[in-house]
């Protein structure tokens, strides 16, 4: 799938599955036969469980009220600076991070984080000077190095992208973020097999992450496997079902198996998911034009045209089908913005000369 990179996509999955790193403290005993009391509902399995229902903000409020009496703890900073990124305050996440550092400059996790806010803040050369701050105290620190890998990633700098991924995962074989990050590098040089077999470790990982599945249907259908591809896109489609590109991705499919009921259905949603976004008009004006359903195509295409101007082949489809629905007038217009930009096609000029006669209109045509 090529399109947007998902800029910073460390951040997303780590935000995505921070509640697993909020684990309950040690509740050891005091002697034998006693235990130390514990609130109703333990705070760090309080904090644990809205991160798991994906309630950071109420996360927050809970930390909050469990940890005021004890700011100065360097657990507690580093706690809070991660709910401040997870709900995407990067600004308040700085402070607590800064305190920590200034006490110790090398405590690699308050480096990270702050790392994290720095991606967030669109400070991309801090962000690097962070993370090569902290992988020269731990270079095998992966999750340093996975964002490091999405960076030079996003810079087009594929070499040390593999790079950074490769000992991302040599450190930690399990770590979703580089195994993915290495996929997204893989589908751009097209290497499609080896970017199936780590979006499958990937899946392996976190089975309920959906972009994976639509990233291993990309894969899967370049590679000329269509079932796989469907397959996993109606997974991530049962996984987000308001995802405007899996749709359009399960309609091409479709249409390319002359399946146009099928295709259609998946170009109204993500029409209506995105109704100002332009590529599902193409492709629905198209089966609608290919159906016999002229007005409606016709529909298609003039809300194509209006989104997206630049868009070359709408005009003539719009001269040609309002010629044939004799409407003269939207038939000069369609032949007149295609001849403006192909000036040198005398036929389009002579087409909207002669819908202009057609509609009355002799002095245009002329």
């Amino acid at each position: 799938m090529q399109r947007e990179l998902r800029l910073f996509f460390s951040i997303f999955i780590i935000i995505f599955f921070l509640g697993s790193c909020v684990s309950e403290p040690d509740r050891s005993t005091t002697g034998e036969g006693s235990s130390i009391e514990s609130p109703e509902i333990p705070p760090y399995q309080s904090i644990s469980a809205h991160m798991a229902a994906g309630d950071p903000q109420q996360a927050l409020k809970s930390f909050e009220e469990a940890y005021s009496e004890h700011p100065e703890a360097t657990e507690t900073k580093l706690l809070y600076a991660s709910l401040l990124i997870t709900i995407g305050d990067a600004d308040r996440a700085e402070e607590p991070l800064r305190t920590i550092l200034a006490e110790n400059p090398e405590h690699t996790e308050a480096l990270y984080n702050l790392a994290l806010v720095r991606g967030m803040q669109s400070k991309e050369e801090e962000q690097l000077e962070l993370l090569e701050r902290l992988l020269d105290i731990d270079e095998d620190h992966p999750q340093a190095l996975s964002a490091l890998g999405e960076i030079h990633l996003a810079d087009g700098q594929y070499k040390m992208a593999e790079e950074a991924f490769r000992r991302s995962l040599d450190s930690e074989p399990d770590n979703f973020v580089a195994r993915t990050g290495y996929s997204h590098l893989l589908l751009k040089r097209q290497d499609y097999e080896e970017a199936e077999e780590q979006l499958d470790h990937a899946i392996e990982l976190e089975p309920n992450y959906p972009y994976s599945y639509s990233d291993r249907a990309a894969a899967r259908r370049a590679q000329g496997d269509q079932p796989g591809a469907l397959n996993d896109l109606d997974r991530a489609i049962e996984l987000d079902p308001d995802y405007y590109w899996n749709y359009i991705d399960r309609g091409k499919i479709h249409l390319d198996a002359g399946e146009l009921d099928k295709a259609l259905k998946d170009f109204d949603r993500a029409a209506a998911i995105r109704p100002h976004y332009f590529l599902a008009y193409v492709y629905r004006g198209g089966i609608r034009e290919d159906q016999g359903k002229i007005t409606a195509a016709l529909e298609d295409y003039r809300r194509l045209a209006e989104l997206k101007p630049d868009y070359q082949p709408v005009y003539e489809s719009i001269g040609v089908l309002s010629f044939q629905q004799e409407l003269f007038e939207d038939a000069a217009w369609g032949f007149a913005k295609h001849a403006e930009l192909y000036p040198r096609d005398y036929s389009y000029h002579l087409m909207a000369g002669v819908a202009q006669l057609f509609a009355g209109n002799s002095e245009a045509g002329r």
